[in-house]
C-alpha cells in the first residue's frame, strides 16, 4: 500500500471523522499525533547528535526564529 492509494485515504477520512463524533476516538487521535510528534522530535534529537550538532544551539534557534517565544524568553525592563 503506497501513501496516495486510496485506501490511506479512506483510512484517515474514517479516523477523522470517527474523532468529530466520539470523544473516546478523539483522544486515541490526539495520542497517535502525541506519540508520533514525540518519535519524530527524539529521532531528529538523535540524528543531530550523530551529526555532531549540538542539540541546544538547535533549540535556541527554534525558539529564536519564533517572535512569540522570542518574546516570552525576554527578562522584563
Amino acid at each position: 500500500m503506497t501513501p496516495a492509494s486510496p485506501s490511506w485515504i479512506a483510512l484517515l477520512q474514517d479516523m477523522l471523522t470517527r474523532a468529530l463524533t466520539s470523544k473516546a476516538a478523539f483522544r486515541r487521535l490526539v495520542t497517535l499525533v502525541a506519540v508520533t510528534a514525540t518519535a519524530v522530535a527524539v529521532l531528529l534529537g538523535v540524528v543531530l547528535l550523530c551529526a555532531g550538532k549540538d542539540i541546544g544551539w538547535w533549540s535556541v534557534m527554534a525558539v529564536n526564529s519564533v517572535p512569540a517565544l522570542r518574546a516570552v524568553r525576554r527578562k522584563p525592563r
